[in-house]
């Protein structure tokens, strides 16, 4: 990519943070920021060990600027005009800082203080962030996107609920503004609404890929009484029917005698129709779907020698008690890229003193994915960083929580690795890929 490394090495202080009108120019920013490392790394800001960190978190997490398939491709016409890297790009941040609930107020905290950290790791690219404070109530989300609108935004990001980004949204398109929403809702929003969060057909579609490629393809699904963290069994279907697997038996999992009986009859029936045996869980492992297993695998292990796998279609990593449980021992789920996490928590940590929400890392992605855009606009001579085919191209981005791509229905679809469950601990069988390609 042109630039690269002129734009790396040019560390002009140009950020302004413009919260509720409240902004400081460059001048005053610089002052600000040095009094800010003083207190927090009793580090002057111009000293060369400041400059080398700098550097050091600089290239570790904007590793998001290797870019996508636009990078590559030339400007048609030199005599284009060329955009301002020194323009500021007006991004509106809308969060519920002022709800009445404590814990969405320290939710909301932790997505803005991403947001932040990953600007001032894209210095010196100008970004005015522009803190739009909501409290829950359509009515101050559809005050504050008029506010928005009227401040000359070029794209929002934020809300953590749907109904706040549909409303938001409603307002913002008759200018032709586009929303980053940090929900992880699949279904299509509007035309201009993305949503950043993970969901949970993006969970269940990467492990189940996975388990297939294995050979894994005949399942017998198990669903338990609480299914709040995964996909509805429609969309569980459609997604093995489109992957050309099997749905062999479906068993609704309860504890009455009649049921136990019943399970066991299907679980002969299922071992004798299938060779290679694949167990998917939907919904979280209570004592009922243990017992199940416990019973399925003496059933069929013990005596064949053969291994049934489960396959659970959320974050099980998340849950230490799933990972010590016998029953779900070599169990599949998947798994985000550890690494990259790990060094966002680090330099969270080291500017804010506090551990931060992982999802609210989907706000440093945001924040990163549109520093991208404006860098590839500027290679390619394009006036509008955030077209729908520059949002939705097909390479995506690289961010904290993986390589991801926004999809024209406004879902977002995040490469994921796969792990297993072994005594405690998570083995990982596959690592996420960092390219869809």
């Amino acid at each position: 990519m042109t630039h690269f490394t002129e734009f790396l090495l040019s560390f002009k202080h140009s950020l302004v943070f413009h919260i509720d009108k409240k902004w400081h120019p460059p001048d005053k920013m610089k002052t600000i920021w040095k009094a800010y490392y003083k207190k927090r790394q009793n580090l002057d800001p111009f000293h060369v060990e400041y400059i080398r960190r700098r550097l050091t978190a600089f290239f570790g997490l904007l590793i998001i600027l290797i870019m996508t398939s636009a990078c590559n491709t030339q400007p048609a016409n030199n005599n284009k005009v060329e955009i301002e890297i020194n323009q500021a790009i007006r991004i509106g941040l809308f969060l519920p800082t002022k709800h009445k609930n404590q814990i969405v107020k320290d939710k909301a905290k932790n997505y803005y203080n991403s947001a932040k950290l990953a600007a001032e790791d894209l210095r010196p690219m100008p970004l005015e962030i522009i803190l739009y404070e909501t409290d829950g109530t359509l009515e101050t989300i559809q005050k504050k996107a008029e506010e928005a609108v009227n401040d000359d935004i070029q794209i929002a990001i934020g809300t953590l609920d749907n109904a706040e980004a549909l409303s938001l949204a409603t307002i913002l398109k008759v200018s032709g503004k586009k929303l980053l929403s940090f929900s992880a809702h699949e279904k299509p929003l509007g035309r201009n609404i993305f949503n950043m969060g993970i969901g949970k057909i993006n969970l269940a579609d990467q492990v189940l890929e996975y388990s297939i490629n294995e050979g894994y393809d005949n399942f017998l699904v198990l669903e338990g009484i609480n299914q709040e963290d995964d996909i509805e069994l429609a969309d569980l279907k459609r997604l093995i029917m489109k992957k050309k697997g099997t749905i062999l038996k479906y068993v609704k999992v309860s504890d009455t005698s009649k049921y136990l009986t019943e399970v066991k009859s299907i679980i002969e029936k299922f071992h004798s129709d299938s060779r290679k045996e694949a167990v998917i869980i939907l919904g979280t492992p209570d004592q009922n779907m243990v017992f199940v297993l416990a019973s399925l695998k003496e059933l069929m292990a013990e005596s064949e020698g053969s291994r049934i796998q489960v396959i659970g279609l959320s974050r099980w990593s998340t849950k230490s008690n799933l990972l010590t449980e016998p029953a779900l021992k070599n169990a599949w789920f998947p798994l985000i890229n550890k690494k990259r996490i790990n060094e966002f928590l680090k330099r969270y940590h080291a500017l804010y003193g506090s551990k931060p929400s992982l999802e609210s890392a989907i706000a440093y992605d945001s924040i990163a994915a549109i520093g991208a855009l404006i860098k590839n606009s500027k290679e390619t001579y394009i006036t509008d960083p955030f077209t729908i085919s520059a949002l939705t191209n097909s390479s995506g981005f690289l961010g904290v929580l993986g390589a991801f791509r926004l999809l024209p229905n406004g879902s977002l679809e995040r490469l994921l690795g796969i792990g297993e469950s072994q005594a405690g601990r998570v083995k990982i069988i596959k690592n996420p890929p960092e390219t869809f390609y």
